[in-house]
């Protein structure tokens, strides 16, 4: 509704008695029916929440989650050490987790360290969403990459990897979801068990990261013992799995080898 009267809450309450043109009435008529078939309500609005900012979406990528602000929270709280080299968000998609970190790290007045920032995905579509959603909050530090994961970035490059992967199993029930079957499917699923495109991540940052930098991914509450022995198979340390909102495993980091 206040979409349609192109109105604030605060003023739709205001002002309950507002009659709808036939055109208006017409349009919420649309856009109900496309809630009724699932459709989610950022692609129908065009835009969604995250970390207090307007991120647009559109459906070549995933509707953000509160959920994912944890990866948020966790890298900017490893960037209070001396970090050496870019971070490094992939599979970008709408570029809300790069953009809130650069957004953040801006935003506060004690901050001295200039912050380099990288954002890839394969599908350029999604990549010049999230150019266009970065220049709407004017960062300027942030460079999009297109790249298959971690594949054009060079050896030790890289001062922190951290990624939304998907991570559902080709048999998830949950792609059963009349939602999800809006949202691109390359984004959700990662091979028979999930974790296809996590092993990549993983591997592959031993490569390009720089010797103890920081690495977080999240992943499917279930899958938390997993992704921790990949990392501990592939010689990180200071394996940790932390928590979303809900009090669910949800990210799981640590520190790439030394050699």
């Amino acid at each position: 509704m206040c979409y349609v009267l192109d109105c604030s809450r605060a003023k739709l309450y205001a002002w309950p008695d507002t009659a709808l043109s036939e055109p208006q009435l017409n349009e919420l008529e649309r856009l109900t029916q496309r809630r009724k078939q699932g459709e989610p309500i950022a692609y129908i609005m065009g835009h969604r929440e995250f970390w207090s900012l307007d991120i647009d979406v559109c459906p070549d990528v995933l509707v953000p989650r509160p959920d994912t602000e944890r990866l948020v929270e966790l890298a900017l709280d490893a960037l209070t050490g001396n970090l050496e080299g870019p971070v490094l968000d992939a599979g970008t998609g709408s570029g809300a987790i790069a953009i809130a970190i650069a957004h953040e790290w801006q935003s506060r007045s004690d901050t001295k360290q200039a912050l380099s920032i990288m954002a890839s995905d394969l599908s350029m579509a999604a990549l010049s969403l999230a150019q266009r959603n970065a220049a709407k909050y004017n960062l300027s530090n942030i460079g999009f990459v297109r790249s298959n994961w971690l594949d054009v970035f060079a050896d030790n490059s890289l001062g922190m990897i951290i990624s939304n992967p998907p991570y559902l199993a080709e048999n998830d029930t949950h792609l059963n979801n009349a939602t999800l079957k809006y949202e691109p499917r390359s984004a959700l699923v990662a091979g028979e068990d999930g974790l296809a495109d996590i092993r990549t991540l993983i591997n592959d940052a031993t490569r390009v990261g720089k010797p103890r930098a920081p690495v977080f991914i999240e992943h499917g509450a279930s899958q938390a013992n997993a992704v921790s022995d990949l990392m501990i198979a592939a010689h990180y340390t200071n394996v940790n799995t932390y928590n979303d909102l809900a009090g669910l495993n949800r990210v799981t980091g640590g520190l790439c080898p030394e050699n």
